[in-house]
């Protein structure tokens, strides 16, 4: 069984006189609203006694009225929008799909799997679930938008967006090259969009530049393409926690003598020839 709508009494009736663009805005949001209409009342609760009855009343707008301060009542309305969902999209197959509506059952099935995991004690039939411990890669954080990905400028700074790039000329400030990337992976790394940013520079070009382009592909990437580089290197990590980088030792090239930071000075043997 499926839904559908009419004008009444009848097309000629309704439409008399109204513009055909109109008209058709007007028949592809009725079309979409028949078939939301389906898949809640059809697909989504128990027809005809087949189906799981829904969990949570979908035509209530707004954030779900539950007590947000009780981890319990949390833990029981994850589980049921995941219920509902599953319940859903066992049967969406057995519908025709548009691409529009394609996308929409493609991006639920995403996004009411990517973070969920069966609950502790669960039999693995009783279909009880809760939200994952830990994030997986590429993570979709918005039906909205589902490019954006989290992202992080520093430990504390986070924010759902996408990355943007540039390159400008410091005399003038002008942007000689931009991109948008999305905000995670290591493909949209600073050091790897500036491959594409500066690759039809051409001159004698200086390369000014942060930590981020610091990396040892990038430099040997623009010192091969001839470019003069002004990148900070980034700050040296100990190689175990708590301990020293090489900046806490002292190294007297003249005289062939490296001091470790409790004072103790050795003579650096010869190169070997």
């Amino acid at each position: 069984m499926t839904w559908s709508w009419e004008y009444l009494p009848n097309p000629e009736h309704v439409t008399a006189g109204a513009p055909a663009d109109f008209l058709a805005a007007v028949e592809h949001r009725a079309n979409e609203l028949a078939r939301a209409a389906a898949a809640l009342y059809l697909d989504g609760t128990s027809y005809q006694g087949s189906g799981e009855p829904m969990r949570y009343l979908y035509t209530d707008p707004g954030k779900p009225r539950i007590a947000w301060n009780d981890e319990q009542a949390r833990a029981d309305l994850v589980d049921a929008l995941v219920r509902d969902a599953l319940n859903l999209l066992g049967r969406l197959p057995e519908r025709q799909l548009d691409e529009k509506a394609a996308d929409a059952v493609g991006l639920l099935a995403l996004v009411a799997g990517q973070d969920m995991e069966i609950t502790d004690g669960s039999d693995r039939r009783d279909g009880r679930w809760r939200t994952a411990r830990g994030t997986v890669h590429d993570r979709v954080v918005s039906t909205v938008d589902p490019e954006a990905r989290h992202t992080h400028k520093n430990r504390t700074r986070y924010q759902d967006d996408f990355r943007a790039h540039g390159a400008f000329e410091p005399e003038t400030g002008l942007l000689t090259e931009v991109e948008l990337t999305a905000g995670t992976g290591a493909e949209n790394h600073e050091a790897a969009v500036a491959r594409t940013l500066l690759a039809d520079g051409t001159g004698d070009l200086t390369v000014l530049g942060d930590t981020a382009y610091g990396t040892g592909d990038l430099r040997e990437t623009l010192e091969t393409d001839g470019r003069t580089l002004i990148i900070k290197p980034p700050p040296p990590r100990p190689a175990v926690p708590g301990g020293f980088t090489a900046d806490d030792f002292h190294a007297d090239t003249a005289k062939g003598e490296v001091t470790c930071p409790a004072g103790h000075t050795w003579t650096l043997a010869p190169a070997a020839t």
